[in-house]
């Protein structure tokens, strides 16, 4: 069972930086292929004029070829950039409008005590969280088939809490 509550104001909080974070992330990547982009069609036109050997390659080619390679980069750049937003960026400015959570009530249905870090977990029935780190007192309080609400932001998943 779900339902749809408001964020609170840390939570807001949460959701703002990372979107700014993320959003920071995105551009600078971008930034990043825009130039390998612009560049790598040039290093090939470079390299095959190079190739040659003596002879001399006319301009009209070595036109051609870069605004094709070009053409080719910047599809594929573009075509990287709407990805990107649509799968990261865009649900967190989502999150960020609407400012709603999710409530789900999930039932545990494993839990398990992880040596290597000293911490405590419950595998849930949730098909959108599937494990969830707990104090040592949750563990031992719950048991397996108990009924335990966790908190999570509607687009992004971005997990809260529990209780």
């Amino acid at each position: 069972m779900m339902h749809l509550e408001p964020l609170q104001q840390d939570e807001l909080a949460f959701i703002e930086r990372r979107y700014n974070t993320e959003s920071k992330l995105y551009v600078r990547t971008m930034n990043v292929l825009l130039v390998i982009g612009t560049l790598a069609p040039l290093l090939v036109c470079l390299i095959l004029m190079n190739l040659r050997g003596g002879e001399r390659m006319p301009i009209k080619v070595v036109y051609s070829i870069y605004f094709i390679g070009f053409a080719f980069m910047m599809f594929f750049v573009g075509l990287i950039a709407f990805v990107a937003y649509r799968a990261k960026i865009l649900a967190y400015k989502k999150d960020k409008t609407e400012a709603t959570k999710i409530v789900e009530a999930a039932n545990i249905i494993q839990k398990k005590y992880m040596k290597l870090n000293d911490s405590y977990h419950f595998y849930l029935n949730s098909p959108n969280k599937y494990t969830i780190e707990v104090s040592a007192n949750d563990f031992k309080k719950w048991q397996l088939g108990d009924e335990i609400k966790i908190e999570y932001a509607r687009h992004s998943k971005e997990y809260f809490g529990y209780f």
